[in-house]
């Protein structure tokens, strides 16, 4: 339970349909199983000590009574156990029966759940929470949020069976009432496609709920006299699915941050109205990580969804810049075309930008501007995807300007220091400025997320455009994209060189080149690009802390990277993160196109002096 985990277990047991005793001993098994993998939680399916298939038997005394008796003895099991388990009965309250989750914890029962929807022999709770009888011992009873001592993040709501149906689900009142995890115990029958439809539900309740939902469903053991019942244990996290299976009996772990769930809702209003706080204790266990940690948080894992992905990225920013095209009447594009991976997708974006406008291609101005370190291959790349896209281009060297430059500052050009790099990238933006000026233009901005978060560009050089198309995709994404977008292609030789592109070593290309071969990598300077995505994704999107970061990078990477390595790269990450926010603070209008953005117009605020001291002191 550090760092904000908590090792969740679902357990769809063999059920015998009416054998309480019979169902008590697998849940107690499941118990054992559950304490084995160190779980934190354990979640049972709805109506699991007596089967959910009773019918009318539910009706029965002697069944209820039953059940009852047995979730007392599971009680015992629970004391000193460290964790809460739901489990799921019929009860009988103020002469109704209810369909109810019961959470049994340390030895006592400590909350009873009815589902509010009325269902078969079953009412709806309509009562005001309250406190109730069970066996001589006062349980609370109603709406409730369970709340763990020992580890704040951890609260957690259960959601029983027709409440996850309608418009508005309890989750979504568990939610705003402070349960970061929602347990959703059901018993749903099994049909063609209906376990992914569940799991669709189920993450994009929990995006747009900020939240963590666990559901797990009664399982194919139960009667099949009109179905058989699915066994789905699901676990959606922020939108993200983190573990699902159906068809089987069985238990399923995963690992849930919580803590990020928390980051993601910190400074929203908590409506406890309607509900009662219920505190437990739990045993604060050092979780290990089982589960897969995607190790490219912004990449889809399928073919399918990285496609969709590519077309809709491209197109939220041609229109993007379309938009800030016709609104102050641009004639052209002006491009920085280096035949690296930033300048290809802006290239992409314009060519599509002018489309959406009904402008020709030639509107778009790709400028190559060949210095000291440029190489033949990425000169040659640039050419075959400007002309091959229709655009205009043009190629302006830069050599004899920078030298005159130098003379005028009196620098000597053996020294290839920062002065000797900077002063040709301001070169080529004061190129792209002037052309767009003679053209009735504006410079496209090519820099990415990832040199935005990094401040890996030249200050008021290709820092500084009229707009942006790539400040909130990072390097990673922009590979995916290209190399998808070249896969749909019918003209192989502009397939051919965007592939060639997205294999090429990313360089600013400004110290000489060995051989007309690139001398200066990017990753050689400032570390792996798809470590300092993983880095920026779980610092901003989920608010991890550098300690966390390392454990989820040392999970995501195991075998590609050692320890060292992670900590080299973290530590340069989170230096320069904080050391260039003043670039930042200053950076060009441009589009949202993922999650992240730094822009300081409210994506992002940060004081340019905000020291690193605490991040680093984590690492160490």
């Amino acid at each position: 339970m550090k760092d904000g985990f908590i090792k969740l277990a679902l357990a769809s047991p063999e059920v015998r349909v009416g054998d309480v005793r019979f169902n008590a001993e697998q849940i107690d098994r499941a118990i054992t199983e559950a304490d084995a993998k160190n779980a934190g939680i354990l979640v049972l399916p709805e109506l699991s000590l007596t089967g959910a298939t009773c019918g009318d038997l539910f009706m029965s005394d002697t069944l209820v009574n039953g059940a009852k008796d047995a979730l007392f003895e599971l009680v015992k099991r629970t004391e000193g156990l460290g964790f809460p388990v739901v489990v799921g009965l019929p009860v009988a309250l103020f002469g109704r029966l209810y369909n109810a989750g019961a959470v049994i914890s340390d030895g006592a029962v400590v909350g009873i759940v009815p589902c509010t929807k009325a269902s078969g022999v079953f009412s709806a709770w309509t009562e005001a929470n309250t406190v109730v009888e069970l066996n001589g011992v006062s349980v609370p009873c109603g709406r409730l949020v369970f709340c763990a001592r020992e580890m704040p993040d951890f609260t957690f709501g259960v959601e029983v069976g027709a409440d996850a149906t309608g418009a508005i689900p309890a989750s979504a009142y568990l939610a705003t009432a402070g349960a970061n995890l929602v347990c959703s115990i059901g018993a749903r029958a099994a049909t063609v496609g209906s376990a992914a439809q569940n799991v669709e539900v189920l993450s994009v309740r929990s995006h747009e709920q900020k939240g963590a939902i666990a559901f797990v469903g009664a399982g194919p053991t139960e009667s099949v006299t009109d179905a058989l019942y699915s066994g789905e244990r699901a676990v959606c996290v922020l939108g993200e699915v983190v573990e699902k299976s159906a068809l089987t009996t069985g238990m399923t772990t995963c690992d849930v941050d919580l803590g990020a769930v928390a980051y993601k809702r910190r400074g929203e209003a908590v409506v406890r109205e309607g509900f009662t706080r219920v505190e437990l204790s739990v045993r604060i266990k050092d979780v290990e990580l089982t589960s897969e940690v995607n190790s490219s948080p912004f990449v889809a894992a399928c073919d399918r969804q990285a496609r969709q992905n590519a077309v809709e990225v491209l197109s939220i920013q041609s229109k993007a810049l379309a938009r800030r095209m016709a609104h102050i009447g641009a004639k052209s594009l002006v491009i920085g075309m280096s035949g690296g991976l930033d300048s290809t997708i802006a290239l992409l974006v314009c060519a599509k930008a002018v489309d959406e406008l009904g402008l020709p291609r030639s509107a778009v101005k790709a400028i190559s501007m060949p210095g000291f370190g440029t190489s033949s291959k990425t000169r040659g790349n640039a050419e075959i995807i400007s002309e091959r896209l229709g655009t205009d281009f043009k190629e302006i060297s830069i050599v004899s300007a920078v030298r005159q430059h130098f003379a005028d500052i009196g620098h000597d050009e053996s020294v290839r220091d920062v002065t000797y790099e900077n002063s040709q990238a301001r070169e080529r933006t004061q190129i792209l400025m002037d052309v767009a000026n003679k053209t009735g233009g504006i410079v496209v901005g090519t820099g990415d997320l990832s040199e935005v978060a990094l401040g890996f560009a030249t200050y008021n050089g290709d820092h500084m455009s009229m707009y942006g198309v790539n400040g909130s995709v990072p390097k990673t994404l922009i590979r995916s994209v290209i190399t998808e977008h070249a896969r749909c292609l019918d003209d192989e030789v502009l397939a051919k060189a965007l592939i060639d592109v997205v294999a090429t070593p990313v360089s600013p290309e400004l110290l000489p080149t060995k051989d007309g071969a690139i001398a200066q990598i990017t990753e050689d300077i400032v570390g792996p690009y798809e470590l300092h995505d993983f880095f920026l994704y779980h610092m901003i999107e989920r608010g991890a802390g550098a300690r966390k970061i390392m454990r989820l990078a040392t999970k995501a990477f195991e075998g590609v990277y050692d320890t060292a390595t992670i900590v080299k790269w973290l530590r340069r990450f989170i230096t320069r993160f904080f050391a260039q926010q003043f670039k930042r603070s200053c950076m060009p209008d441009g589009v949202k196109v993922t999650e992240i953005s730094l822009s300081p117009r409210g994506a992002w605020a940060m004081p340019s002096e905000a020291s690193a001291r605490l991040w680093l002191e984590e690492i160490e």
